[in-house]
């Protein structure tokens, strides 16, 4: 049996956003309220850090074509504080299987956090710095409120309770 061939290098560049060309074929819906505030919440915290998570491309002339991380590239150009963004560039354009590849790993490496993992990392950040709740929310761009009910079910909660909310949100029922 002949072994699969390599994927092509890519290399580690610091690009503007605006020399990113959007994704072809977009694997994610950019409708509704969820994505808008998530994008909002994105935006302002590429205001603050900037572009951590590198985007995916391949190099077209003196571009490079996104293949993932549409939602940072849009949300950098949306900061307008970003001179460059991290981006892995593929010197060739992938063939369309190392792609679709590509995208289904980044978008597979995603996972929608629960509300008990999320009350977990907040509780995790504020015993670390000594935050308030109101601190924490600022510091994520998380609105007071969604703070303040995301602790009160993962802390609250009874722990058969607990396991319900767990199994909701893992068969597609949001929480926050």
């Amino acid at each position: 049996m002949a072994p699969e061939p390599k994927p092509p290098a890519c290399v580690l560049e610091q690009i503007h956003p605006a020399r990113l060309i959007p994704v072809e074929k977009d694997l994610r819906s950019r409708d509704g309220p969820e994505y808008k505030a998530m994008l909002d919440r994105l935006v302002a915290d590429i205001r603050e850090r900037g572009v951590i998570q590198p985007i995916l491309a391949y190099r077209v002339k003196d571009r490079a074509q996104v293949i993932d991380g549409e939602t940072r590239r849009f949300a950098s150009l949306m900061a307008g504080n970003c001179e460059s963004v991290p981006v892995l560039v593929y010197e060739q354009k992938p063939s369309a299987e190392e792609m679709l590849v590509g995208q289904l790993q980044c978008n597979a490496c995603r996972s929608d956090m629960t509300t008990l993992e999320y009350g977990q990392v907040y509780q995790r950040l504020m015993i670390d710095h000594g935050w308030t709740q109101t601190q924490l929310g600022e510091r994520l761009h998380v609105s007071q409120s969604d703070v303040s009910k995301t602790l009160a079910i993962s802390s609250n909660l009874a722990e058969p309770l607990k396991e319900r909310v767990a199994r909701a949100c893992r068969c597609g029922g949001r929480m926050p």
